[in-house]
């Protein structure tokens, strides 16, 4: 029997990871409000000013990493471990702290970024039009910050639903509605601009008002009046997280960026909704992290690296098979999904397949990069910045040639080094590792799933709704076979169970 159902050692460990993340994994449908907003995008403003958009929020995106300082992911390590030995005084002197220095750490970089605005729009972007979105959008900093210590706070004490509420319900309605209500003034990108400091706003307010439900703001507030107690600590502990979040942005946006340098605002458009596309398969993983990294650090606090194990199996296979399901889909009926945005954007159709399969890789298998966090950030500082150097390069080398699609190539190939790093370090380090009998079932459930895509358009051809029904069938015939083979022991168990209940009912009626 594969040690990664050992059922005894997983509970309840096990169903607080399956609970929680099913909670985050319900934010990525409930997020459809954010693709609302990126269809009104393309289809009122087209591809060059998205593109602008996308560039002015990933510069953004970025600098906001060195102003939340990796605050996020040590109040949900420490968070944990307070609220695990009933620490209530330390929970709110490590919140208080973080406040204090995301507060600073925001005005900082809220300085420097109105400085330096121009220098990122005309020297690294090199479109002088940025300067104006970026400083504007600049402003959002602070509230970026202030709502990520909130959600992380309440992450610790394994809350998920605040940060669906607020990333995937307060944030996107109101930078859609803003926008609307904005669009009919013709301000151009400077509308979408204010509709994210608006909506980053509302984010803020709506994580300080969810947090004060279950936590008490006056205790917080007791503390940050008490001073710098436990100050450093804090910041020692989080500046190296930030560090390499920031790292690891920048990794991921390398290539638009280098695309906007070597093309034009307009095809960067396109494929920044590719990615925007692609991403829904990012979501997945991260609709687990939030939940995993505190059982990881309760268990990493006894040294039991045993059920630590399991786990690790158990999530990669489980993030890899919802990450097959939506890349099966995208093969399938992708062309329709980025003609959604209009039908500029439909040229972004094999950018985004790859981008979704380079998501896939390093969403199943980065796993392994919270280990890694928790003990040993250094380890990832570097290999992000080796993989950096790695994608630039590439990214100068194939995008001149094929474009859109070799820069999508070169994080593909970038994302699969890094994490074939990953797994070695964990494995010399902790003896761990996520691959597993029913991990290679998986594997092979969707290779075979999507070898047989062509060959079932190819037979229905003439049909008026061929592609339609590939969607629908695909992914039936991708569950039959996991069932078939027994890829997720926990299915069959599912299956057992309604069969017994439907026989106990039968003999009843």
């Amino acid at each position: 029997m594969d040690s990664s159902i050992n059922v005894k050692k997983q509970s309840p460990n096990r169903l607080i990871i399956v609970k929680g993340a099913l909670t985050n994994l319900a934010g990525i449908f409930v997020k459809s409000l954010n693709v609302l907003f990126f269809i009104f995008l393309g289809r009122f403003y087209g591809p060059e000013i998205t593109g602008m958009y996308l560039l002015s929020l990933s510069a953004i995106d970025i600098i906001s990493k060195i102003s939340i300082l990796g605050l996020d992911r040590t109040l949900m390590s420490e968070g944990a471990k307070n609220i695990a030995s009933d620490n209530e005084s330390g929970f709110y002197r490590n919140l208080a702290n973080a406040v204090i220095i995301g507060l600073t750490a925001a005005s900082a970089v809220f300085m420097l970024t109105e400085l330096s605005a121009g220098t990122i729009a005309s020297v690294i972007l090199k479109k002088d039009e940025l300067e104006l979105p970026i400083r504007i959008m600049g402003i959002g900093l602070f509230f970026w910050t202030f709502s990520a210590i909130f959600i992380a706070a309440s992450r610790s004490a394994l809350i998920m639903k605040y940060e669906i509420m607020v990333k995937s319900v307060s944030e996107p309605l109101v930078m859609l509605v803003s926008a609307l209500i904005l669009y009919r003034y013709g301000l151009g990108i400077t509308a979408l601009c204010i509709s994210f400091v608006i909506s980053s706003a509302a984010g803020t307010c709506a994580s300080v008002y969810l947090f004060s439900r279950k936590f008490s703001l006056k205790k917080l507030s007791e503390n940050i009046k008490c001073g710098s107690k436990g100050l450093k600590e804090i910041f020692m502990l989080s500046f190296p997280t930030g560090i390499y979040d920031m790292m690891n942005l920048l990794f991921q946006r390398v290539d638009f960026f280098i695309l906007t340098r070597l093309t034009s605002v307009a095809t960067a458009g396109i494929y920044g909704i590719a990615v925007e596309i692609a991403s829904v398969v990012k979501k997945v993983r991260q609709s687990f992290d939030p939940v995993f990294i505190p059982v990881v650090s309760g268990l990493f606090e006894k040294k039991d690296f045993d059920e630590t194990g399991i786990h690790l199996k158990n999530v990669t296979r489980w993030i890899l098979t919802i990450d097959m399901y939506i890349l099966l889909i995208f093969m399938s009926g992708g062309k329709y999904i980025t003609s959604l945005f209009g039908s500029e954007f439909s040229y972004g159709f094999h950018a985004m397949l790859i981008m979704s399969a380079a998501m896939l890789i390093n969403g199943a298998f980065g796993v392994s990069e919270l280990f890694l966090l928790i003990e040993k950030p250094w380890i990832n500082l570097v290999n992000t910045a080796v993989v950096i150097i790695v994608s630039i390069l590439l990214n100068i080398i194939l995008i001149p040639r094929f474009g859109m699609n070799g820069a999508a190539v070169s994080m593909l190939v970038s994302y699969t080094l890094m994490n074939f790093a990953r797994i070695i370090e964990v494995f010399i380090i902790y003896k761990l590792s996520p691959f597993s009998a029913n991990l290679h079932k998986v594997i092979l459930a969707g290779t075979f799933s999507a070898i047989l895509i062509p060959a079932v358009k190819f037979v229905l051809r003439n049909f008026q709704y061929a592609d339609i029904l590939t969607v629908i069938m695909i992914p039936v015939f991708f569950t039959g076979l996991i069932l078939y083979i027994k890829a997720l022991p926990e299915l069959d168990s599912l299956v057992i169970k309604i069969k017994r209940r439907s026989d106990y009912e039968n003999r009843i009626s």
